[in-house]
């Protein structure tokens, strides 16, 4: 029988519960009908997971099983967002259709997570994550706030002027962000190789189907870590636009620590995100102090910004701003680069009036 619907008992554990039809309700179909053929592979994939009908003595045919069900979910929750994407710039009733296709596609990467975990993937299960960050830092981006009776954080919402029902506080970007950051922080949490397993050159490299003990692979640990570094930096732009400046920078710290985090990424993307990570975090540190009348500096916030600032409370701003230059060359970024020079000397004007008021 399988899942057959929201309320069925063996969709409850998938996701929000969409479910599926039972897979006799695709028989017949025509080779042309692509879509319907996806959905009865999932529907089939599903009711041999859900229902056992597989060897219960073959760990591995269960396995592969769940796997093959996560495969397809994500598969059709990355399509979904695509198609997100591509509404999300239209008008209200765009908007509206979009917001159903994003709920989607975090439907079905809640359900690949969950097939994921129960095949012992964790390589492909902090991919999937990687996704759901994603999907939430989009809702965030399009300005696409979440339904209150399809959204689990229903305490700070509010329903909207036309009875919709929408999250409709100041701080729900905030909240998108940090979910965002939290699918990411988990799944690294998930790469981590399993107690007792060997971290030497004993075992082989972890890979895709390397579901327990071994070393991950570098790549999949650089994207989660970079998409965690972009998620933490968006949040912490946020907190500072609602005016927490200790949380803004406690996030933007974190953003530079994963980002900066061995072995680091070289590529120019990751090199971007790191360069605008110090960008702000120096901006943010330096507004602090040249806001701070008692001369003491602002390194207590965090501990990326340092706190062996030699009495100059100036430094660990200028600091990550230097670090910053890296990704705004003056040949490819000659705006970005000259306002940074042009911070970096206010802040060195600002250090040696105040010397000159100390009698230095």
């Amino acid at each position: 029988e399988g899942a057959e619907g929201a309320d069925s008992p063996t969709a409850a554990g998938f996701g929000p519960g969409m479910g599926h039809p039972s897979p006799g309700e695709f028989l017949g179909r025509g080779p042309g009908d692509a879509a319907g053929h996806a959905s009865a592979a999932e529907a089939w994939y599903a009711s041999a997971a859900m229902d056992g009908t597989f060897d219960a003595s073959d760990a591995s045919s269960a396995a592969g099983i769940w796997r093959r069900y996560g495969a397809l979910r994500n598969e059709r929750g990355k399509a979904a967002l695509r198609e997100a994407a591509e509404m999300s710039s239209g008008g209200d009733g765009e908007k509206a259709a979009a917001d159903f296709v994003l709920q989607c596609a975090e439907t079905c990467y809640a359900d690949a997570s969950t097939a994921f975990e129960k095949a012992k993937d964790r390589v492909n299960a902090a991919l999937v994550g990687l996704n759901r960050a994603q999907a939430c830092r989009a809702r965030a981006a399009w300005n696409l706030p979440r339904a209150v009776a399809t959204s689990p954080r229903l305490i700070e919402a509010e329903p909207d002027p036309r009875g919709r029902g929408r999250e409709n506080d100041d701080r729900w970007r905030l909240r998108e962000f940090e979910a965002a950051a939290g699918h990411c922080r988990r799944a690294l949490q998930s790469l981590q190789p399993a107690a007792g397993s060997d971290r030497g050159g004993g075992r082989r490299r972890g890979n895709g189907n390397d579901r327990r003990g071994g070393e991950p692979p570098p790549a999949v640990v650089s994207a989660v870590r970079s998409e965690l570094g972009n998620a933490a930096l968006a949040a912490g732009l946020e907190l500072r636009r609602l005016g927490d400046v200790p949380g803004a920078i406690t996030r933007m710290e974190e953003a530079v620590r994963v980002l900066q985090a061995p072995p680091v990424d070289r590529s120019h993307i990751a090199v971007a995100s790191l360069s605008a990570a110090h960008y702000h975090l120096g901006s943010l540190l330096a507004d602090a102090a040249l806001a701070r009348e008692d001369g003491a500096g602002v390194a207590s916030f965090g501990s990326v910004s340092g706190s062996h600032d030699g009495g100059n409370k100036f430094l660990p701003a200028q600091r990550h701003l230097e670090r910053a230059l890296a990704g705004f060359p003056p040949t490819t970024a000659p705006l970005d680069h000259a306002r940074l020079r042009l911070r970096l000397a206010a802040l060195a004007d600002a250090t040696g009036e105040g010397v000159v008021r100390g009698g230095g």
